[in-house]
């Protein structure tokens, strides 16, 4: 049986329970999914524990992804709406200039610093600008999961974990 708490449990209980201390670094990571380990002390089930860093790398990829990318001077948004947005603003940019010629089309767009006009050039340059960003973001998860998944201790995976996990990523 395991049980965690917070408070220090000597002589709270019987004395033939033993109490083992969870390591100050997975502190903040202790679940369910804790074991007593054979050689003493307590440590996670290390595929649930990798599964749980994995989770968190995602929330940090999420959070990288939505900071925005500069793109000539100007701070654009890189959030799905955003992306969205650019992609089907961009066929509309089409569409206008296929009914009316070649660089007809222009719009204000705004951006995190404020409004700047963009053509259909501007606006496939600002596109791949974000999506090469967006894409800078999958691939450092990417790099940061397969350390993750190559780790055989708990302590490994966590290590990498904090190396990396505010390190390496698009600006």
């Amino acid at each position: 049986m395991a049980e965690t708490t917070s408070v220090d449990p000597a002589g709270r209980f019987h004395p033939s329970v033993v109490w083992e201390p969870v390591p100050p670094a997975l502190q903040p990571w202790i679940d369910e999914t804790f074991v007593h380990a054979p050689s003493g002390g307590v440590e996670p089930n290390l595929p649930a524990f990798k599964k749980k860093l994995q989770a968190a790398l995602q929330q940090r990829r999420w959070a990288a992804v939505e900071r925005g990318v500069v793109h000539n001077g100007l701070r654009f948004q890189t959030d799905v709406e955003a992306r969205s947005n650019l992609t089907s603003t961009a066929r509309l940019a089409e569409l206008y200039e296929a009914a009316f010629g070649p660089g007809t089309f222009s719009t204000q767009w705004q951006t995190l610093d404020g409004f700047t006009t963009l053509n259909l050039q501007g606006l496939y340059a600002a596109g791949m600008a974000v999506g090469a960003y967006v894409q800078a973001c999958f691939a450092r998860q990417a790099t940061i999961s397969a350390a993750i998944d190559a780790a055989t201790d708990w302590q490994t995976a966590l290590d990498t974990f904090n190396t990396n996990i505010d390190q390496g990523w698009p600006s």
